[in-house]
């Protein structure tokens, strides 16, 4: 694993498990969850439809709106709620 560059040396007893060539993924990830969260955040309620949210087009990632969308849920930016006119996703209020 050393040889193949995915662990580093941390300090003397620890290692790092790294995966080289990921920065512009990481990139790509981070700029579409920003722009996803901006488009919903810019809503009257922080509510859409996921319909209507898979059909748009995101200038920041090639990565798509679908993945984003899974990917916000998955970390608990979004909140999946079933409606009559479908799924629809809303902001999680960070506020408490």
């Amino acid at each position: 694993l050393n040889h193949a560059r995915l662990l580093t040396r941390k300090d003397a007893n620890s290692y790092w498990f790294t995966l080289p060539g990921c920065g512009p993924l990481m990139a790509e990830l981070s700029n579409g969850r920003t722009e996803m969260l901006e488009v919903i955040r810019r809503k009257k309620f922080g509510e859409m439809l996921v319909k209507e949210a898979e059909g748009r087009k995101l200038k920041a990632s090639t990565l798509g709106c679908r993945f984003h969308l899974r990917d916000l849920i998955g970390r608990g930016a979004l909140q999946l709620v079933h409606t009559t006119s479908g799924g629809m996703v809303k902001l999680v209020s960070t506020r408490e």
